[in-house]
């Protein structure tokens, strides 16, 4: 095989593989068959249910937002930047999408939250980058 087939033909036979999985069990499941833990609490704002569930250790964890929101050396519309890029690294993407809301409000531009989430694209890769990115231009357009 030629070095261009060496290199492609592993990443077809994953490719269909995953193609392969997912006709396989999408037409023996349907929505019914498929039980959903917490499917009440998906619509919820997830850091308001942590409130109501876990109030003592929502306060402790509000203080600790509050002390490093009294951190010198980075204004807050940074902070926010860095908290996108983060929250892109762990993949999480309402945080991102909160984070992002957050940063428009203390003066970011698009370019700039779009900016922190594709910094990530060397560090944790085009996964987190292309399921971060959607999330960061629904929280700057205000769509939470």
């Amino acid at each position: 095989m030629s070095p261009f087939l060496d290199f492609c033909y592993p990443i077809i036979t994953i490719v269909y593989n995953i193609y392969w999985l997912y006709k396989s069990f999408s037409t023996h499941l349907n929505k019914e068959s498929l039980i959903l833990i917490g499917d009440e609490n998906m619509e919820k704002n997830p850091y308001e249910v942590f409130q109501k569930e876990c109030p003592e250790v929502a306060a402790r964890f509000n203080d600790l937002i509050e002390a490093q929101k009294s951190l010198e050396g980075l204004n807050t519309k940074t902070k926010q930047l860095i908290n996108i890029a983060i929250q892109t690294a762990n993949r999480n993407v309402k945080g991102v999408q909160m984070h992002a809301m957050m940063a428009k409000n203390e003066g970011a531009t698009r370019e700039e939250v779009v900016g922190a989430v594709v910094l990530n694209l060397h560090h944790s890769g085009f996964a987190s980058v292309l399921e971060c990115l959607p999330a960061a231009i629904d929280g700057f357009e205000g769509k939470i």
